[in-house]
């Protein structure tokens, strides 16, 4: 059946864009809500020479498709449960350059890759929850679960993450003024009076 008046309900009220989705992290969708536990975890611990194991439960469908412990390449690492969340805890992000040289072939993450694992958990569903469970040298267990990953509409960035996220991939083409020049013209787009002017800033 046809329902004509549902294509009006919320007009002008409910704006399906603040219900977007932002990806923080330079990987795969899937890897995220691990890559929020162990950045949580990491402020925790501090020194990652002090986690002896960590495990990482996931749903079955990460589990299968993005479980790979030695990624040879930038996109096998982007889609790697196990990279992203080693470079979390070694170098602190989950950004671009953390995928490239010379972090990719980084000694340290190399070591400590072969410290995680990933298991399937059937009481986790979907590509979004994860449980990150870290053994310290000491003996000490720690763990966080993160149920929907920073970035989903339901987490949304905040207004701060966001304009850091756009500058660190922007200072990649532009000098840092240039940077700033074009998040502050985009931030006024409703007054810049023509997309000319946006424009010759990426000149």
């Amino acid at each position: 059946p046809v329902y004509p008046d549902q294509f009006f309900k919320g007009l002008g009220e409910t704006f399906g864009l603040m219900r977007s989705g932002i990806k923080p992290y330079a990987s795969c969708r899937g890897a995220h809500s691990a890559t929020d536990s162990a950045l949580k975890l990491r402020a925790k611990i501090g020194n990652h020479e002090s986690i002896e194991k960590i495990r990482i439960r996931c749903s079955k469908a990460n589990f299968r498709t993005l479980g790979n412990i030695d990624p040879n390449t930038r996109l096998a690492a982007q889609m790697s449960l196990p990279y992203c969340t080693a470079s979390s805890f070694v170098f602190g992000s989950c950004s671009l350059e953390d995928f490239e040289e010379p972090r990719f072939s980084d000694p340290t993450l190399r070591w400590f890759l072969n410290r995680i694992t990933i298991v399937e958990d059937e009481s986790l569903a979907g590509e979004t929850p994860a449980i990150v469970e870290v053994s310290l040298n000491s003996g000490e267990l720690l763990s966080d679960q993160t149920m929907v990953a920073l970035g989903d509409p339901n987490n949304q960035m905040s207004a701060q993450q966001i304009e850091e996220k756009f500058l660190l991939l922007a200072s990649r083409s532009l000098d840092s003024a240039s940077a700033e020049k074009l998040r502050d013209a985009v931030f006024e787009i409703d007054r810049v009076g023509s997309v000319t002017n946006i424009l010759e800033i990426l000149k």
